[in-house]
């Protein structure tokens, strides 16, 4: 880090006033690391409500690996490891998949049959639908308070939702605390995706937008080419869901498109504020996005607030350092206009730490932004 240290008074006292400037349009990035904060309820040992990339791996190349496809499940993940030079997380599994699925015909594709690359595509995506399909505790959760500051206060613009997550943790949120939200969809029996709704976006900005970047474990692809929203999923459905922007067939890549759009349109207002939470910057093509909003609108702001030490993000950290609308906030440091340093010490000397980057954390800040009866957070970063 730098020699000089950031003032991290400063820096949350900035963060404070931009989400509750109820005039400001404002979003939160949600990925991989916000469930993880939550615990799963259970009388054995403690378990995160969904476990993070890692875990979700783990847990699929377990059921796999004893499953009738292990052997070409075996066969994928020498293939990955020898291309990777590691091992491949789930996503770029299923990314893997669906690019050999394009190219096979007749003959085999890196030693696996067409068949076998298509009952592997299945398995994994029915898998993770699975492993994400978890019921939000009752208990006052960080969803709940993102879904009370919503609708908080009568704002001028909507608060936008963007997720990476294929869970439905922030409708159950939305909908059990009352705050109105629109996902794309129209209709009660079979919701079905709405592309001219989300262009036009006519609502009242009391009504919150919730775009799923990477797709839903309760979307699904119909024969006719129409994307409908199911709950349950059923056996015969294969949830729609995209780990990257590769090119798939056009049908299937509408819906990942039309959301991206979203998030790209965003930057295009005056002023627009987004936070990001357990997002490690893995995901380049988003990275792209938000680096090309920062880019356009001088007036932009993104707050990155990453959990744990900033060397845990080193790509993130390299992407601050060029692009000061970029603002990371680490457990022991932050990069504040392309600044990278460690914050000041408390006057006894002993360090300071933000604790943002965890969301049960960042749960607990919100909350008294929407009650309002307590100072401003300081320097313990609540």
């Amino acid at each position: 880090m730098d020699s000089g240290r950031h003032d991290l008074d400063r820096v949350l006292e900035g963060l404070w006033q931009c989400l509750a400037n109820d005039k400001r349009p404002l979003g939160l990035v949600l990925g991989a690391g916000c469930p993880v904060s939550i615990p799963a309820p259970s009388d054995g040992a403690p378990a995160p409500l969904i476990p993070d990339i890692a875990g979700l791996t783990a847990a699929i190349n377990t059921l796999l690996s004893t499953s009738n496809l292990k052997d070409d499940h075996s066969i994928l993940l020498a293939e990955l490891v020898a291309d990777l030079g590691r091992e491949p997380n789930v996503e770029e599994i299923l990314s893997r998949l669906r690019t050999l699925a394009l190219v096979a015909g007749a003959q085999k594709v890196r030693n696996l049959s067409k068949s076998s690359i298509e009952a592997l595509e299945r398995a994994v995506t029915a898998a993770i639908a699975d492993l994400v399909n978890a019921q939000l505790p009752e208990a006052d959760t960080p969803y709940d308070t993102i879904a009370t500051w919503v609708k908080s206060a009568v704002r001028s613009a909507p608060v936008r939702v963007f997720t990476t997550n294929y869970d439905l943790l922030v409708e159950m949120a939305f909908e059990r605390n009352g705050t109105p939200y629109f996902d794309g969809f129209v209709g009660a029996r079979e919701p079905f995706l709405d592309i001219e709704a989300i262009e036009l976006d006519d609502l009242p900005p009391r009504w919150a937008r919730l775009w799923k970047l990477h797709g839903s474990s309760n979307w699904t692809l119909l024969p006719s080419g129409r994307v409908v929203r199911r709950n349950p999923v059923g056996d015969e459905d294969r949830p729609l869901i995209h780990p990257s922007h590769l090119k798939y067939d056009e049908s299937r890549r509408m819906p990942y498109l039309v959301m991206l759009d979203q998030l790209r349109g965003f930057f295009k207002e005056p002023s627009a504020t987004l936070v990001t939470l357990g997002y490690s910057f893995g995901d380049d093509h988003i990275n792209e996005l938000l680096i090309h909003g920062l880019q356009s609108n001088p007036s932009a702001t993104v707050f990155g607030l990453q959990f744990g030490t900033l060397d845990s993000y080193p790509g993130a950290s390299a992407l601050a350092a060029k692009h000061p609308g970029l603002t990371l906030l680490a457990a022991d440091g932050g990069v504040i206009a392309g600044a990278n340093a460690c914050w000041q010490l408390q006057p006894d000397g002993s360090a300071r730490s933000c604790e943002l980057g965890d969301f049960s954390k960042f749960g607990d800040y919100l909350r008294r932004l929407v009650g309002r009866t307590a100072q401003r957070p300081r320097s313990t970063g609540v």
